[in-house]
């Protein structure tokens, strides 16, 4: 008998034939695969031999503006202070163009990575530090085979 008190009091909540609709909310943002990356002195890049998506961290980034070629570098040096600081996370998309004064990640056959500001003047490239304390790094842009350059679509500020 108590089941019955118990399964009268379940039927009082439900009414029979009526459906219910339900919103379905897709979340915007995505894990995106999650690298090292320097601001300052240029610092060995490894993607320890994983294909492009996949590394062995990820962090959920919850921004829209990302595709599946989309990776995270995170941040060591102070290059970059006061914009992007220690442990801040650069969001790169490797289909975005780069502009002058927009930032870049950059990587070289030899491993080294960086994180600046991206600047063409004519056939010369030049990387720039926020922090006044780094000086500028020029490179000819017909010497660009060996260097990989990627736009730094977004910053998320470590917590």
């Amino acid at each position: 008998m108590e089941i019955d008190k118990v399964l009268e009091q379940i039927h009082a909540g439900v009414q029979f034939g009526v459906t219910m609709e339900a919103d379905v909310i897709k979340p915007k943002g995505k894990f995106v695969p999650v690298f090292d990356a320097g601001a300052g002195e240029p610092s060995s890049f490894d993607d320890m031999g994983y294909p492009i998506g996949v590394s062995n961290q990820y962090e959920w980034v919850d921004y829209k503006g990302i595709d599946k070629n989309s990776f995270g570098v995170i941040i060591h040096g102070d290059s970059m202070s006061p914009i992007i600081n220690e442990g801040d996370l650069a969001i790169i998309k490797p289909s975005e163009t780069l502009e002058n004064g927009s930032f870049c990640f950059a990587y070289s056959a030899d491993g080294n990575r960086r994180v600046k500001r991206y600047y063409r003047y004519g056939e010369t490239i030049v990387f720039r530090s926020e922090n006044p304390k780094h000086k500028d790094i020029e490179i000819n842009a017909k010497n660009t085979d060996s260097v990989r350059l990627y736009r730094v679509t977004r910053i998320i500020k470590k917590v």
